[in-house]
């Protein structure tokens, strides 16, 4: 879909949502960054370093998550499900992914980057050989639905308080 951007002087977004670094270009009005932690920090990575983003520009967290999951007979295909990190259950996933939600909401809490305005869960569900979603291919469970659900209710709640807030102070 990025690629009609090239021929659209309307578009709103000059750079692809398909590199796992940072996409900067005089043409865009977005900076994308995707972003798997594999256990580390979020700021630790250098490719994945959000600070010197144009501040005159839209920041989205394109992607972020890709925990590995493999349950026993739920591969597409046998033995090439990739990931970008490593859950070894059910509930380690669980912990991953509110991890992740924690690290989302630090990262808005800290206002450092104020125009961060979109997040990206990635993935939903597996495709293909890609078995980091929260359903295998076939849509079954991987984690506790709801444990995800009370993870993305309080992102969802926290995220809106600061939100209020930041317009409230606006507004004096």
């Amino acid at each position: 879909v990025w690629g009609c951007c090239l021929y659209d002087a309307n578009c709103l977004s000059k750079t692809p949502s398909l590199s796992p670094h940072l996409t900067h270009g005089a043409l865009s009005t977005v900076t994308d960054v995707h972003y798997y932690p594999n256990g580390a920090d979020w700021g630790s990575d250098p490719t994945r370093d959000v600070s010197n983003s144009d501040p005159g520009k839209v920041l989205v967290l394109g992607e972020y998550g890709g925990i590995l999951l493999v349950p026993e007979g739920h591969e597409w295909v046998t033995g090439l499900c990739h990931g970008y990190s490593t859950a070894l259950n059910r509930d380690e996933l669980a912990d991953s992914f509110a991890a992740d939600n924690a690290q989302l909401l630090a990262m808005l809490s800290s206002n450092q980057h104020p125009t961060l305005s979109a997040a990206v869960y990635t993935e939903i569900t597996d495709v293909e050989t890609e078995c980091n979603g929260l359903l295998t291919y076939d849509r079954l469970y991987k984690a506790d639905p709801l444990r995800i659900k009370e993870s993305n209710d309080n992102l969802v709640a926290q995220a809106s308080k600061l939100l209020q807030d930041l317009v409230d102070a606006s507004s004096k």
